[in-house]
């Protein structure tokens, strides 16, 4: 992985580099939600978004919120 070019939604098409790889124990996961914080432009500010629906598909969800 380390020096592949990675390619998400999060990502330019072309992709990025991998420099570092984070190895971490993998626990259980009782809730996940999300929560983030955007500058918008139209608004002049910052704007605080969440979903009591996070995780791993969050991008999903919020096209499609019966999932």
């Amino acid at each position: 992985m380390i020096k592949h070019r990675l390619v998400t939604k999060q990502t330019p098409p072309e992709g990025v580099e991998v420099q570092k790889v984070m190895v971490a124990e993998a626990l259980d996961i009782e809730r996940e939600t999300y929560l983030a914080i955007l500058l918008d432009r139209a608004y002049g500010g910052a704007v605080l978004m969440g979903s009591p629906m996070g995780g791993v598909d969050i991008e999903e969800i919020a096209i499609d919120p019966m999932i």
